[in-house]
């Protein structure tokens, strides 16, 4: 699956957490302990799969369900809470490329922040992919 991966193994000395970013034309994949619960909405396809005890996914409107995998759809507001150490996430992206495309065609002057960590690794991905060759 990830025969020709981009591997950017992490570590993250303050919390002692591992992680691990794996990249191929199609997908990304990361895993890594959820952290501290936070809101997120994702440009691309979410499925998180628990690598041992159920993890609670949070919805905006509210409600929760405790599951062992899920399937989170892009741009919908969620929430990951998990006891377990290490929750795996893969981001399927192809839909977030037509999106990338589209936010720069409608700017004037685009910009891309770009901060060294995991998720701007995945946009600079992302962009690759969607701009070069030019």
């Amino acid at each position: 699956m990830y025969e020709s991966a981009i591997h950017i193994p992490s570590h993250t000395p303050a919390s002692g957490r591992q992680n691990l970013l794996a990249m191929d034309d199609d997908r990304a994949l990361h895993v890594s302990s959820p952290g501290k619960p936070a809101w997120r909405e994702l440009g691309a396809y979410a499925v998180y799969v628990s690598m041992g005890r159920p993890f609670q996914l949070h919805h905006a409107d509210g409600t929760s369900e405790t599951l062992d995998m899920a399937r989170v759809r892009p741009y919908v507001l969620h929430r990951i809470a998990s006891t377990d150490p290490v929750v795996a996430t893969v981001l399927i992206e192809a839909e977030s490329i037509d999106i990338l495309r589209e936010a720069v065609a409608g700017a004037r002057k685009p910009v891309m922040m770009y901060s060294i960590g995991k998720d701007s690794s995945v946009m600079l991905h992302l962009a690759r992919k969607a701009f070069y060759p030019a």
